[in-house]
């Protein structure tokens, strides 16, 4: 089975970004607790370089202002949507044989080097790769479908 390399790098940099994701939710999470922290003070817009926070309509000041209602809209659409795609992965790795999630836990969400699994483990640096390249490509089908495998050329 092969994988577009279109698909394969398009996969391969969401497992390399898998953490700075879960960071990025967790800092939209502290924002919603400001957010909240602000409508709780009937402040009704805030600046976007964070400074200055107005209790009048930001249509009467300018437009670097953002509004709160607005701010709750966006920063729960982000965190579903980045929420959705952790899971995706996390799905997609359940899905894979024991030793292939075992070595893509440990290179993407644990951040070790194949010399380092190697070393903790029965796994030499051949059969790391071998198992990484394995699980890329039943994760990528699991992402994108079937799309993402090449066609047979007749």
């Amino acid at each position: 089975m092969r994988i577009q390399k279109q698909y394969y790098k398009k996969t391969l940099n969401l497992l390399e970004t898998y953490n700075s994701i879960k960071k990025h939710i967790e800092n939209l999470e502290i924002t919603q607790l400001e957010i909240k922290e602000y409508k709780s003070r009937d402040i009704k817009c805030i600046a976007t370089d964070g400074v200055r926070v107005g209790l009048v309509d930001p249509d009467k000041i300018g437009n670097n202002l953002i509004r709160v209602e607005d701010m709750i809209y966006l920063t729960n659409k982000e965190l579903v949507s980045e929420k959705n795609t952790i899971k995706m992965i996390d799905d997609a790795i359940d899905l894979l044989e024991s030793d292939e999630q075992y070595i893509i836990r440990k290179l993407f969400i644990e951040n070790k080097t194949p010399i380092q699994i190697s070393c903790e483990s029965r796994y030499d640096e051949p059969k790391i790769y071998r198992l990484r390249r394995a699980a890329l490509n039943k994760i990528a089908i699991c992402i994108h479908g079937y799309k993402a495998m090449e066609s047979k050329k007749v």
